[in-house]
């Protein structure tokens, strides 16, 4: 017999209890990438994902608009590290 691993949430998918796309101030995303990488948990997030809110970081009207894909394409551990910091509701389905 084989000894396998399944992740905690294998198979099951977010279910995001807040309005998406959920929009973020320019500043509000500087603010969050310098946390993130003064937490050492920017480099975990998707490159796409870092290439967009760099881009975002600092535009004054825009911001950027986090989608359910966005979110989607971040790591379980790390969204739900994020999740808990940021008091989002949220749970697995």
């Amino acid at each position: 017999m084989t000894d396998v691993t399944l992740a905690p949430h294998a198979g099951a998918r977010r279910i995001y209890n807040f309005p998406l796309p959920a929009r973020v101030p320019g500043f509000g995303i500087g603010i969050a990438i310098k946390m993130a990488k003064s937490r050492g948990i920017w480099d975990e997030f998707p490159e796409g994902l870092r290439r967009r809110l760099t881009k975002a970081k600092g535009t004054f009207g825009s911001g950027y608009a986090f989608t359910k894909a966005d979110l989607e394409s971040i790591s379980d551990d790390l969204w739900e590290r994020l999740a808990s910091e940021m008091r989002l509701d949220w749970d697995y389905a």
